[in-house]
């Protein structure tokens, strides 16, 4: 952490602009992530020292790959509205217009998730989140795990059973209970839009139909290769209580009885596809014929794009939307993850925990020997450099490792896939579908 202090002069401002620039470039920052933290500053020093009654101090902090910048100065209060009105021109025409609703735009992505203004005890404080941690999930997720088994030990081992299985079921079970639904209801959504919008993009049709060929093919074939491995990391290392398997299992026969559904085929999966109706795949989370409906959606959004271009931006806006809902369901996973540990822990004893505790390390061995076969794919298909891919998407990785979803790490993945370079048209619609 270093700190560079200047008066409310704003001729001392070109001073911190070149102290921001040098702690900056040493870091492993994008120029052009770098660009746009300078010319924010500018404006946030420019109006600090308009509001300032005293020196202004800026900090450039890192923790990990996070990096932030903050100021602070006491004085009188500002808001991000005048930061934007001073970047506007004056409208005397059209063309002026058109410039505001420009830079209205550029101002709106520097301040969207970047920037944080607050005013304290007579204080302005700035903060500019230039590099978010890719870690900072995982540590709250480790941390609300072991604070959930710690609380619900507590509660299990000096708290009435009553009264522990009582705050248990209504306050950590409730919480769960609300994370899965709204997860639920988002998931539905979020694969439609993302699959139709990203279908809509493609005015070749054969190009589409080669890359969904391809995409399927590999998700099918890297689907069966991990079945087969977590088959075999059994039969080598077998984990848990037959008996207690069996148990449950002429429980679970017992109380169904003769209402056992029969084994579904794939032909008749495949035909169950095509819906009857709209409303049902929703209803259901029936994601192969919702994954259907969207294809279809977005086949006829692209052949009348050029008729009718409002309804594909319609689809991107309904995507972007259903993105932006679920990042903040995933901000909430280390509730979620505290509440599910206390949940567990009142209701079992340590020994319980120590049996299921086992199954950690060979569930990370498989996905190690998984992960070994995606290594051997790049080099042999993708004729990648496994390492230099490692290094640009273990954001992503870390992400689906933390929230063990595919579906909740999908924005990090499309982040990463934007800064990699690869096509939208692409990763928009293979993402969603695996």
């Amino acid at each position: 952490m270093k700190t560079y202090k200047i008066s409310n002069d704003p001729s001392q401002i070109g001073g911190a602009i070149d102290f921001l620039r040098s702690e900056l470039s040493s870091g492993k920052i994008p120029k052009k992530e770098v660009i746009r933290c300078l010319l924010a500053s500018e404006e946030i020093l420019s109006k600090m020292t308009e509001h300032s009654e005293d020196n202004i101090t800026v900090t450039v902090s890192a923790f990990l790959d996070a990096v932030e910048i903050h100021f602070a100065a006491k004085g009188t209060p500002f808001d991000v509205a005048e930061l934007e009105n001073k970047l506007l021109f004056e409208q005397t025409d059209s063309d002026d217009d058109e410039a505001n609703d420009a830079i209205r735009n550029m101002v709106s992505r520097i301040y969207a998730d970047s920037l944080n203004i607050r005013y304290e005890h007579g204080t302005n404080k700035v903060t500019f989140y230039l590099k978010k941690s890719q870690f900072a999930q995982l540590i709250n997720v480790m941390i609300a795990l072991a604070a959930g088994l710690c609380v619900g030990y507590i509660m299990h081992r000096f708290l009435p059973s009553d009264v522990s299985a009582s705050f248990s079921d209504n306050i950590f079970g409730s919480i769960c209970t609300l994370f899965i639904n709204a997860l639920k209801m988002i998931v539905s959504p979020l694969v439609f839009c993302s699959v139709s919008s990203s279908i809509a993009d493609f005015s070749d049709l054969k190009a589409l139909g080669k890359l969904a060929v391809k995409v399927v093919a590999f998700y099918i074939m890297t689907s069966i290769i991990a079945i087969g491995i977590g088959l075999v990391m059994y039969r080598l290392f077998p984990i848990g209580n037959p008996e207690l398997a069996a148990t449950v299992g002429s429980a679970t026969l017992g109380s169904v009885g003769k209402n056992v559904a029969a084994p579904v085929s794939i032909w008749k999966t495949i035909v169950g596809i095509i819906p009857n109706n709209i409303i049902t795949p929703f209803n259901n989370a029936n994601m192969l014929q919702i994954i259907f409906l969207a294809i279809v959606l977005g086949l006829a959004t692209s052949t009348l794009s050029k008729k009718y271009p409002q309804i594909r931006t319609t689809l991107i806006i309904l995507n972007d939307i259903c993105t932006k809902i679920t990042t903040v369901l995933v901000s909430l996973i280390p509730i979620v993850v505290f509440c599910s540990m206390a949940k567990m822990m009142v209701s079992i004893d340590l020994s319980a925990l120590l049996n299921v505790a086992s199954w950690i390390p060979l569930n990370y061995a498989g996905c190690f020997v998984m992960l070994a076969v995606y290594i051997l794919l790049l080099l042999v298909v993708g004729r990648l450099n496994p390492l230099k891919f490692l290094h640009k998407f273990y954001p992503a990785m870390i992400t689906a490792f933390s929230l063990a979803s595919s579906n909740a790490s999908l924005p990090t993945s499309i982040k990463q896939s934007e800064e990699m370079g690869i096509s939208k048209r692409i990763y928009s619609f293979s993402l969603p579908l695996g």
